[in-house]
């Protein structure tokens, strides 16, 4: 299953509208649209957004746009081990930029809903 597939799977369970969630997470109709339909990159920053309307862990939905990510990588049969350095350095890259996207986005919602005791990690 593709990761705009498992958005919209997600999204259908809580049954609402891809208008309803944009505005939960503060993006317009279109761009959510963009996401389920893999039209689109997902930013970090909805993650955690996404998690939470969603009420599943940031897990449910990090290792789905992970995978997506890792089959964008061109390793071939022929690869050598120079580029197979390089793609893991991308990816160790990639990851350290969500990782801390998710840091400051999770720490703007503890600030914005200080009594929430909703986790999303």
């Amino acid at each position: 299953m593709n990761f705009g597939t498992s958005l919209c799977q997600h999204r259908k369970s809580r049954k609402l509208s891809q208008t309803e969630i944009a505005e939960q997470i503060g993006t317009c109709q279109s761009t959510y649209s963009a996401w389920e339909s893999d039209k689109a990159a997902l930013p970090a920053e909805y993650f955690i957004k996404l998690a939470y309307v969603f009420e599943v862990e940031l897990t449910a939905l990090v290792p789905q746009a992970l995978s997506e990510w890792v089959k964008k990588v061109p390793i071939q049969q022929h690869s050598t081990q120079e580029e197979l350095v390089i793609i893991q350095k991308q990816m160790i890259v990639f990851l350290s930029q969500q990782v801390e996207q998710l840091k400051a986005e999770n720490e703007r919602l503890r600030r914005t809903y200080p009594g929430s005791n909703r986790s999303v990690a």
